[in-house]
């Protein structure tokens, strides 16, 4: 009795196989590259994360944001006050045991009326200056003090009515308004000025005034 042989096995065709070979090539090749989208995403966290860090230590981006300082606004000028005379040089010479007017309002040495301050003394270390009784003074550290200054200095911290003159010394005044109103003016700030004092007590003022407003 004769065998038969079986029949070979069904082979696949070629093309099939390359088609399964490709897919396969295709699927890891796209693993690969969303596997690399993902670390480079995590990558970037980190960069932006490391970045807001360092401006901000350690909070967001947005905290990290810095303020600009602002520049304080420039003192405003004095205004209001209209100049009435300008470094007006005066000269006082003091005789022994008679006291010398001055007026602020002229301004002038020796007024028949009108004084806004007396200076009297016999030698240069014993001279006074005596300010009138609704007269205000008060000793100021600029020789270039403004009105604005002027009425600062008098409100804080007016002196007494007598006061010791010493030379590079700057006093602000306040004059009388009863003695404006007479005179029909308005009462001044003046800013007065010891230049100089002279052994014999002479002594060497330059004035400048200012209108006070209302």
């Amino acid at each position: 009795m004769s065998t038969v042989d079986p029949p070979p096995p069904l082979r696949r065709p070629a093309t099939v196989q390359y088609l399964l070979i490709a897919f396969a090539v295709a699927g890891a090749a796209l693993a690969l590259a969303i596997g690399s989208i993902g670390i480079a995403l995590t990558a970037l966290g980190w960069a932006v994360s490391a970045k807001a860090d360092t401006r901000g230590g350690g909070g967001s981006a947005q905290h990290a944001t810095v303020a600009p300082r602002k520049t304080p606004a420039p003192a405003p000028p004095d205004t209001g006050y209209r100049l009435h005379y300008a470094s007006t040089p005066l000269q006082v010479r003091v005789v022994c045991g008679f006291p010398e007017g001055l007026d602020l309002d002229e301004p002038q040495v020796s007024p028949d009326t009108g004084s806004d301050l007396s200076i009297s003394g016999c030698s240069k270390p014993s001279l006074k200056l005596d300010f009138e009784n609704d007269v205000l003074a008060s000793v100021v550290t600029s020789p270039k003090a403004g009105p604005g200054d002027c009425s600062d200095a008098i409100r804080l911290g007016a002196g007494p009515q007598e006061l010791t003159p010493v030379a590079g010394q700057s006093l602000c005044v306040r004059t009388s308004r009863s003695a404006a109103a007479s005179e029909g003016h308005k009462q001044l700030f003046v800013l007065l000025h010891v230049d100089a004092i002279a052994a014999d007590a002479t002594m060497n003022l330059t004035v400048t005034a200012w209108d006070i407003p209302g």
